[in-house]
């Protein structure tokens, strides 16, 4: 059920939203591509900080040529569904930590999924509990 282009770049979209107030304030992330192509590129701000001048950060480019999400044929539609949710969650996980240079939104921070008739609903947990907000029910049709 991967999904490209278009598809992927609404559903890294959406996931973007639903974390935005948690990003790192010093890191822009931004959704590029277009036809079947979908980049993620993320960078850190320069910053001044007790007077001292904070270079910015490289600019981070992972693109997704064959889209997000498993190429297994045949699984059921909730799992692939899923699957595909929770890998375009932890692409943009690497990107944000990468551009920041430290794990976000922690360094025991995990992606965790779940799907039901509804749709998928996906966050990310870190070992104390602490919850990033999800994207809510993505939906299946939407994949």
């Amino acid at each position: 059920m991967a999904v490209r282009g278009e598809e992927a770049r609404s559903l890294l979209q959406r996931l973007l939203d639903a974390v935005a107030d948690d990003l790192p304030t010093d890191v822009t992330v931004r959704i590029t591509g277009e036809g079947r192509r979908c980049c993620l590129e993320a960078w850190r701000k320069p910053q001044v900080h007790k007077g001292v001048a904070v270079p910015a950060g490289e600019v981070t480019i992972v693109a997704a040529p064959f889209g997000l999400g498993p190429w297994v044929p045949f699984l059921p539609r909730k799992t692939a569904a899923r699957l595909t949710a929770a890998d375009a969650l932890e692409l943009v996980q690497d990107v944000v930590s990468t551009a920041s240079g430290w794990p976000w939104p922690s360094i025991t921070a995990a992606v965790h999924a779940e799907a039901d008739d509804c749709g998928v609903r996906v966050w990310l947990e870190d070992s104390a509990g602490r919850i990033v907000p999800s994207a809510g029910p993505v939906s299946l049709d939407a994949m």
